[in-house]
């Protein structure tokens, strides 16, 4: 697939990303519609983290897994491998400072750093399928 950029402000100004647990891949919907694109790669600018408490509860009630978290960015580029893995002009220093954000309901109700404090913010945000095909978030503080 091509990498394209797309900017919310003209096309959809309220979409989130989420991991599809059935699909094993990222989607990107419509605030509360739509999915509009999957992609296994992809770049969140100013992204905001959301949890959205009442699906939070049910997954604690239920211990069943459902879509209620998101990254929420103002612009992205999807299909972003180069970014990721591809990339012979990768400087090392700068994947140095990224820092891994994670989610995992059972833990917190914020996705949360490698400290285990929460992140509601970024300056910008890779999401990508490791090796094993396991969900990564990494990030760029302000």
């Amino acid at each position: 697939m091509e990498s394209t950029m797309y900017e919310f402000k003209n096309s959809n100004p309220k979409s989130e990303i989420y991991f599809n647990l059935h699909k094993g891949i990222f989607s990107v919907r419509k605030r509360g519609g739509k999915v509009w694109y999957h992609t296994d790669s992809i770049i969140a600018d100013k992204p905001t983290f959301a949890v959205q408490p009442a699906g939070w509860a049910k997954t604690q009630d239920e211990q069943v897994k459902n879509v209620h978290a998101f990254v929420r960015p103002q612009s992205l580029e999807v299909d972003a491998k180069i970014w990721f893995r591809e990339d012979p002009e990768h400087d090392e220093a700068d994947w140095d400072r990224l820092e891994r954000v994670r989610y995992n309901p059972y833990h917190a109700n914020t996705f949360v750093d490698e400290y285990d404090e929460p992140i509601h913010h970024a300056e910008v945000a890779y999401l990508y399928l490791d090796k094993q095909n396991k969900p990564v978030i990494k990030v760029f503080r302000y």
